[in-house]
């Protein structure tokens, strides 16, 4: 179905992606190649985080030359409480398929694209897999990096869509 519409719409002339941004212009000059689009929202939200993080620095932290003094006296009053214990338990084909289960039918999907439709159909086959590789990454520690991607869109404020300060900051930790 999407490869017919993907067809229908390129023999139309609307080829052109819902959301995706053509082109920015950064001091003068018009952007339209989208790695560098990329980094330049990416740079201009980092700016912002870190203007943010300077303002509230004196929130948690009094400055003074001592920064190790400073960084002690912040974790002794943020943890004054000891963490609870933690332990590592197996997870299960079971709890795998009852989270998959759980998950709203959607057709949208992520960069993998396969959805969550799919994968509810799929769940006898893939929950045994899937439950492997969970407790590989929880046994070792380690994220595998192609679950690291993630789909970023900032949404825009109603001005000119070609100046990176007219969209909003978004947070999204969700990975694909």
């Amino acid at each position: 179905m999407k490869t017919t519409w993907g067809i229908i719409n390129k023999e139309s002339g609307k080829n052109k992606k819902r959301g995706e941004i053509q082109a920015l212009n950064v001091e003068g000059k018009e952007i339209t190649d989208q790695q560098t689009i990329a980094e330049t929202f990416n740079e201009y939200f980092i700016a912002i985080a870190e203007n943010v993080k300077r303002q509230n620095k004196n929130n948690f932290i009094n400055d003074d030359n001592d920064t190790m003094d400073s960084h002690t006296r912040f974790m002794e009053q943020a943890f004054t409480n000891p963490y609870p214990s933690m332990e590592w338990i197996c997870t299960t084909t079971e709890d795998i398929e009852r989270i998959i289960k759980s998950l709203k039918i959607k057709n949208s999907y992520g960069y993998d694209e396969r959805s969550t439709k799919i994968l509810k159909i799929s769940c006898p086959f893939v929950s045994s897999p899937i439950n492997y590789i969970c407790n590989k990454m929880l046994f070792w520690g380690v994220f595998p990096d192609r679950l690291k991607y993630a789909t970023i869109k900032p949404p825009h404020k109603n001005e000119d869509r070609y100046e990176v300060a007219n969209y909003r900051p978004v947070l999204l930790l969700k990975s694909f």
